[in-house]
């Protein structure tokens, strides 16, 4: 399996709850690489301000990846979402798409990822023109991306922090319809646990539908793997049984110690695939 973790990049200033490690971008690398990272996920709020030169040469000379670039921050920092309620923020939210699309293809990374920043149904008057004005936006964000080589990866949010698209099923229904097949799906096992009948089962489909791009772990307390009630050996090994080649990336809450909740959970995730693998 390959692991990376959720980080910032240099231009952020904000303190975001769910981006691990403190320090300067170099430190968070030496950090990543020491604790066994194999990559970082990039939380940027600002792309088109990141010198990717600087930054990249930070992570290769630490045999790190882009495991994906992230709009988890930007709903919260910025207020954009690609549903909100007037045309101009809608309009802004699309333009920072495609600002994120570009960041990731110069990141040489093959996934940005969409959560909270696609906005709220009710925000466009419910469902039915949610899923129309999305479905615009990510067809047509969808061939700006496929031109880099980049995909795209839809989240599907539990009912609690989203009010559409909450189970795979679901996100899988909606992304079918529009058609793009570098248009797919993050499962995040913060969500899963809200929303799926079966971890198991949820990654099988979704694995068969030729629809899983990237995989989001915390606990069912948005902390480290191994302090909730999550079965992460069954999902390992499930993983294993499709030879899952993406990422499982750590978006825990960050709290005060950020650092050592990264540590806990790299250690927590390699041992438990050696347990794994003899049992």
């Amino acid at each position: 399996m390959k692991y990376s973790l959720c980080i910032t990049t240099p231009e952020v200033n904000a303190v975001l709850p769910f981006a691990m490690l403190r320090g300067s971008f170099i430190e968070k690398t030496v950090k990543a690489s020491n604790y066994g990272y194999d990559g970082v996920e990039l939380m940027t709020i600002e792309p088109l301000k990141v010198e990717t030169s600087n930054i990249m040469d930070s992570l290769l000379s630490r045999s790190l990846e882009v495991s994906a670039v992230s709009s988890g921050a930007v709903l919260s920092t910025t207020g954009l979402s690609l549903l909100a309620e007037d045309e101009k923020t809608r309009a802004a939210a699309r333009k920072k798409l495609s600002e994120l699309i570009q960041f990731t293809g110069r990141t040489g990374a093959k996934i940005v990822t969409i959560g909270s920043f696609r906005g709220r149904a009710s925000s466009v008057g419910g469902s039915s023109n949610a899923w129309r004005i999305l479905s615009e936006v990510l067809k047509e964000a969808s061939a700006e991306a496929e031109s880099m080589n980049v995909n795209i990866a839809l989240e599907p949010i539990n009912r609690f922090d989203s009010d559409f698209l909450h189970t795979a099923e679901e996100t899988a229904g909606f992304i079918e319809n529009i058609g793009c097949r570098n248009l797919g799906i993050l499962l995040d096992t913060f969500h899963m646990i809200t929303e799926e009948a079966s971890f198991t089962g949820c990654i099988e489909k979704t694995i068969a539908q030729g629809l899983l791009r990237h995989i989001h772990i915390s606990d069912s307390s948005r902390m480290p793997p191994g302090k909730g009630d999550i079965d992460f050996t069954a999902i390992i090994k499930t993983l294993r049984k499709y030879s899952y080649k993406g990422y499982l990336s750590a978006e825990l809450l960050a709290g005060d110690f950020p650092d050592g909740r990264a540590e806990e959970t790299i250690n927590f995730m390699r041992k438990l695939e050696l347990l794994s693998e003899n049992n």
